[in-house]
């Protein structure tokens, strides 16, 4: 048997010189090529979503208005939103950043509409309702149409404050460890393993 074939069919009345109905007209189109290249567009954007979906760093796509056309679901987690109150809306719209944080996004956002590939060091960021820092690393880079214009800028923002924090924590203890070493009555003295001094 033959691949299925997909039809497209219109009928109308046809009428007499009186308007009496005396039969009907009908064309039909075959809408099989293009229902083929319907389906398998579908699926390559199942398969792009699929694929967005999957990364585990926050993912984003603005316009040159600071718009988010397109965020993952990492992302959404990270923030505490939901994509439908994301799309078509900037950061200032939904309240996301303290002010002071704002205004360093959107001059980072600047440059990379500028044409600046802009890799952001590891950042604090109070986010909305939240009285503790969160810490990230960025990389955002433009975004380009068909002619190499600047349409917008695509960005992966990865959290990175559990790092931090069990940095800042073994410095603790290091600058605690020291301390007592410090303040003992006594000389000490510590080699390593090819009897170098490493601490006295």
């Amino acid at each position: 048997p033959g691949q299925p074939r997909h039809f497209h069919t219109i009928k109308a009345p046809l009428r007499d010189a009186g308007g009496q109905i005396t039969g009907l007209v009908g064309v039909v189109v075959d809408t099989t090529d293009a229902q083929r290249v319907e389906d398998e567009l579908r699926a390559s954007q199942r398969l792009l979503r699929t694929t967005i979906d999957t990364i585990p760093h926050n993912l984003f796509v603005k316009d040159l208005q600071g718009r988010h056309l397109l965020v993952n679901h990492a992302f959404c987690e990270t923030l505490r939103v939901v994509e439908e109150n994301v799309i078509g809306r900037t950061v200032a719209d939904m309240g996301m950043l303290q002010p002071e944080y704002l205004e360093k996004v959107q001059e980072e956002d600047r440059r990379v509409f500028a044409g600046e590939v802009l890799t952001v060091p590891v950042h604090s960021r109070y986010l909305h309702g939240s009285s503790d820092p969160r810490y990230f690393q960025a990389v955002k880079a433009p975004l380009r149409n068909e002619t190499g214009g600047t349409v917008g800028l695509v960005g992966l923002s990865m959290e990175v404050t559990g790092e931090v924090k069990a940095r800042q924590a073994a410095e603790t203890v290091q600058a605690r460890f020291v301390e007592a070493i410090e303040s003992l009555p006594a000389a000490l003295f510590m080699f390593d393993a090819q009897e170098r001094l490493v601490l006295w």
